[in-house]
């Protein structure tokens, strides 16, 4: 195995100085941290837009779609949500990613999935809309 390859080692608790049951997956070899993103390649996106008929108020914004990301043609993220907000007369349309409520707590929320580097954000947010407006544009 080649010093970029990595492995995968499935550990005991105790192995790695943790208490309690369940299994624990600790990774050996592979990339120094940071390096992934010298080495990543581009992956494809695809994303897929339902545009709602009819706004549906959200909060200050108006629901307008739903989309979904399909990613390198391998992995897939679902209910990513198109909004639409008027601010000092101007119209802006955002995306914002799968969330959850944090602990039944309604004021609290943590995203599920989401782009980690600016780079990708921009890149997804910015597949996502256009397959927006081009929907928008047909329907």
């Amino acid at each position: 195995m080649s010093s970029t390859e990595s492995r995968v080692a499935v550990a005991r608790p105790q192995e790695l100085g943790q208490e309690g049951g369940g299994r624990l997956i600790k990774t050996t070899g592979g990339l120094a941290r940071g390096e992934h993103m010298k080495t990543q390649k581009h992956l494809e996106l695809e994303p897929r837009v339902k545009v709602s008929r009819e706004p549906v108020a959200y909060g200050s914004a108006q629901l307008v779609g739903f989309a979904e990301l399909i990613i390198g043609g391998a992995f897939v993220i679902r209910d990513i949500r198109i909004l639409r907000v008027k601010k000092d007369g101007a119209e802006s349309t955002y995306v914002a990613f799968p969330s959850r409520r944090w602990n039944g707590d309604e004021k609290k929320y943590y995203d599920v999935a989401f782009p980690i580097t600016a780079e990708a954000y921009k890149e997804a947010t910015g597949a996502i809309l256009k397959a927006f407006e081009e929907a928008a544009a047909k329907a």
